[in-house]
């Protein structure tokens, strides 16, 4: 692949490399093979493959090259491109409707993205169109071979071609995965051509094998929950009306439960779209079959899932938050919030113009700063200690070691540093302030502890008591209540032989009761004590 450099290396490509692997030579003893499967024996050919073309066409050059040629190309745009239809070697039709047409010709004329089922899609120079001029290559080796030779003798591709991508599916049964394939060769103005491959691997046919309850299960299991934690969130946003946002982790709870119906959604409409497309197979297993709708609604619902898991993990501080030094993390980001926000704008602005720089210099020399984009992220990844400095030097090696150097010492080694200690510092003011304040509340303790008493590694420091003080503390202070009662008694005996005046002494009167509560108060001295 990466030896297409220019027109008749693609077509070599194609005869000696693409076609071999694809569709299936015979046998060393001369038994033909099924022409369904790949030259590996193992992976099923999915339809037929396609050759998609999109060009764009010539315009009047501009002076001064007026004077030297009289028609230019242009770079692809997606709103400039042909839609024409032509005869065979690109000779424009007039008119559909006149007699000596009659087309359209296959490859020869410009179909819609709706039509070839396919829509934009980026490359590494420009975004294509899902439409272009298609050609299917046929369902054994010898059409195919005979479609590309055609299409060379015909001069398929001229100097308008801007991009010809090479489109097909395979199946492997073993593993039961979908490889949907494409291959974008992207020819420039200039006449270089870059190839890109892209691949993705798909399962369709999620309940196959030993796993297949355990995934419906699971599946299930899910969805309940979803609906059991979407009514627990109704409830209490039903009761706290608009407070019940003024809280983070309820925010991230709504957030994740909104992923969550997003994923379910998906779920069953991917079930139609795997219908719709095995329908198409079965219609016609000789024509080509796109993939492509399918394997990007199966990249989103990929990329929904890895959200809703990271914001379920997140959700983990929230249990955590009890341990004062989990904490440390995010009182350390408010308290170097302000400077830390200030310096970062001074490291933007000094990144920023060592970009502008590194991209003026090398944008024509290097690939990796023939873009703004490109250069700040080759900067980016020198930040890292990642960088191939003998291409800056064999580019430009006047520049080089300036460029180098000063970024080094300048961004790499000074700011970064500064960035550091004020993260630092920060961090020391937050761990001093939470020694003084004690952790109510150490649940990682409690987890830990009960853990190791599970495995047997024993049960570690027990948790105090809530309710019960020491009993030295309970003791002193009922010996000081029998001392007051004693002292209390003895002045309600006085008070009562002088109001008695020769009638029952009231202290005979209420002596058991007064000998009732004696006791009781000796049996609770008792029973601190101990």
């Amino acid at each position: 692949m990466d030896s297409v450099t220019e027109y008749r290396s693609f077509w070599s490509y194609c005869e000696n490399t693409l076609v071999p692997s694809l569709w299936p030579e015979p046998w060393y003893d001369g038994v033909a093979r099924d022409p369904m499967f790949a030259a590996d024996r193992n992976s099923y050919r999915v339809g037929v493959p396609r050759l998609r073309q999109l060009r764009m066409p010539s315009v009047e050059c501009e002076m001064p090259l007026y004077k030297y040629t009289k028609e230019c190309n242009l770079g692809y745009s997606l709103f400039g491109e042909d839609e024409g239809i032509y005869y065979p070697g690109w000779v424009p039709v007039a008119n559909t409707s006149e007699p000596a047409y009659e087309g359209p010709y296959p490859g020869w004329y410009w179909q819609s993205g709706s039509e070839l089922s396919g829509f934009p899609f980026s490359g590494q120079e420009a975004t294509y169109g899902g439409g272009g001029f298609n050609i299917e290559l046929g369902h054994t080796h010898e059409i195919a071979m005979r479609t590309i030779a055609e299409l060379k003798e015909l001069e398929w591709l001229t100097p308008e071609t801007r991009a010809v991508v090479v489109e097909f599916v395979l199946y492997n049964s073993n593993i039961n995965l979908f490889s949907v394939s494409s291959i974008t060769f992207e020819f420039l103005p200039t006449g270089a051509v870059i190839p890109v491959f892209k691949m993705n691997l798909i399962k369709l046919d999620r309940y196959i094998g030993t796993y297949m309850i355990t995934v419906l299960v699971t599946e299930i299991l899910t969805f309940l929950y979803v609906i059991y934690f979407i009514v627990r969130e109704a409830k209490l946003l039903k009761k706290l009306k608009k407070e019940y946002f003024s809280s983070f982790w309820n925010c991230m709870e709504v957030a994740t439960l909104l992923l969550c119906v997003v994923a379910i959604v998906m779920f069953f409409m991917r079930f139609a779209l795997i219908a719709k497309t095995a329908k198409e197979f079965r219609a016609n297993p000789t024509s080509f079959v796109s993939f492509q709708f399918a394997t990007t609604w199966e990249e989103i619902y990929n990329y929904i899932l890895s959200f809703i898991v990271f914001m379920a993990t997140v959700k983990f501080l929230k249990l955590l938050r009890f341990n004062k030094k989990m904490t440390m993390l995010g009182l350390t980001l408010a308290y170097i919030g302000k400077p830390l926000m200030s310096f970062l704008f001074t490291l933007g602005i000094v990144f920023l113009a060592f970009a502008q720089l590194a991209f003026l210099v090398y944008c024509r020399l290097l690939l990796s700063f023939s873009t703004f984009f490109k250069a700040s992220e080759t900067l980016f990844t020198l930040m890292l200690n990642k960088f191939d400095y003998k291409e800056l030097q064999d580019a430009n090696p006047i520049f080089a070691p300036i460029i180098f150097l000063s970024f080094t010492i300048l961004v790499s080694f000074l700011l970064l540093s500064f960035m550091v200690t004020i993260i630092l510092e920060g961090f020391t003011a937050v761990t001093e302030e939470l020694k003084a304040k004690e952790n109510q509340y150490e649940i990682v303790d409690f987890i830990v502890c009960k853990f190791k008493g599970a495995i047997g590694f024993g049960t570690g420091p027990s948790l105090p008591p809530m309710n019960k003080e020491p009993g030295g503390m309970v003791s002193e202070t009922h010996a000081e209540l029998m001392e007051r009662f004693e002292d209390f008694e003895e002045m309600f005996r006085e008070f009562c032989m002088d109001e008695t005046r020769g009638e029952e002494p009231l202290v005979a009167k209420y002596e058991k009761e007064i000998m009732a509560a004696k006791k009781m108060s000796k049996n609770r001295t008792i029973y601190a004590t101990n």
